[in-house]
């Protein structure tokens, strides 16, 4: 039996993931950023990295949400559809420490590409991930005083081996 397709997000929340950026959701062994990001401390544990939803408890997070991409045609020899799939990166924070991690994400993407990642029992090769706008401050919530930050993105892959990944 197949596994299910991923959308984008789910993808690129692997991608982040593997990168040590942040942790999946419900990961009671976080580390301190300090101990897996070089560089780059903060005065809080490893944020959680979402797809789709983050629920309202979490303080420091991340989440990506799948948004309108683009369509850039079809290849008429095999009829695939070459596609960017678009992305809305959101970082809350309890302090402006938050705009260091936004920033410290979109310079990941700018990185060069083309790698594999395992994401719900199979393996998706990236071609690109590429911004699509800066960094934008949506300033503090009244009620929780966390501040929220986003940008753009755009992500292009393929699955590569649609076989359960063993573990």
């Amino acid at each position: 039996m197949d596994p299910r397709i991923s959308s984008p997000a789910e993808v690129v929340q692997a991608v982040l993931v593997e990168a040590g950026l942040g942790a999946m959701p419900g990961n009671d062994e976080l580390l301190p950023l300090d101990e897996i990001v070089d560089d780059w401390t903060l005065d809080v544990d490893t944020p959680q990295i979402f797809a789709g939803s983050m629920p309202d408890g979490v303080n420091v997070g991340v989440l990506v949400y799948d948004i309108a991409g683009d369509v850039h045609g079809r290849c008429m020899d095999d009829g695939q559809t070459w596609e960017h799939h678009g992305l809305l990166i959101n970082v809350r924070h309890v302090n402006a420490s938050g705009y260091d991690l936004a920033h410290r994400i979109a310079r990941y993407f700018d990185t060069d590409w083309k790698q594999t990642v395992a994401v719900n029992g199979y393996y998706c090769y990236i071609h690109c991930i590429n911004r699509t706008s800066t960094i934008m401050s949506h300033g503090e919530e009244i009620e929780t005083k966390r501040q929220l930050w986003s940008f753009n993105a755009e992500v292009a892959y393929r699955d590569i081996q649609r076989e359960l990944i063993e573990g």
